[in-house]
């Protein structure tokens, strides 16, 4: 079995997470116990903007979306630190979400139930990368059946696939967790 959970990675990221948060809290953006969904909250924006108006979900959209958060987190003074690491940091970040944010799923599921029940034009949800992200993160029936019920209600005849099963099947893989037996 092929593990992509890189332990050198996780130790620089975790490092640049760190070091983000301090520096979050000390400039005032907000508070030591909001940190964390401060900057889950910020990674999910980053990624829907990179979805947005895409046709399906793609795993390396998720993957850019991730190198352009992670850039972003490198302040002054950083840049000798973390440059050189942006790309494996945004794979593994990518890769392993709730790892380093435990409350995405929570806060991804919030935001999409949000943005649904703000009522959507048809229009908005086709092009949503909010969409793209939690059908290609979440449980896949709850998030499609919430989808497609209100493209009903706004008339879609038809039935729009926002993620390929075999990505799906994919993502789904990378985020069980896997014991190693000896």
């Amino acid at each position: 079995m092929k593990l992509n959970f890189d332990p050198a990675t996780n130790r620089i990221l975790v490092e640049l997470l760190a070091e983000a948060e301090r520096r979050m809290i000390e400039h005032g953006r907000c508070r030591a116990d909001d940190a964390n969904q401060w900057l889950t909250l910020a990674y999910i924006k980053t990624c829907a903007e990179y979805h947005h108006g895409t046709a399906v979900y793609l795993p390396n959209e998720e993957r850019l979306a991730a190198e352009s958060f992670v850039a972003r987190l490198i302040g002054k003074g950083m840049k000798t630190r973390f440059d050189k690491h942006v790309g494996k940091c945004a794979i593994q970040l990518a890769n392993h979400t709730s790892l380093y944010f435990p409350d995405y799923l929570t806060l991804l599921e919030m935001q999409f139930m949000s943005f649904m029940a703000s009522k959507p034009t048809l229009n908005e949800i086709q092009m949503s990368g909010l969409v793209r992200q939690s059908v290609g993160t979440l449980h896949r029936d709850m998030a499609l059946n919430v989808v497609r019920r209100e493209c009903r209600r706004l008339g879609l005849d038809h039935d729009k696939l926002f993620i390929p099963e075999d990505i799906y099947e994919q993502r789904v893989g990378l985020r069980e967790v896997r014991q190693l037996s000896c």
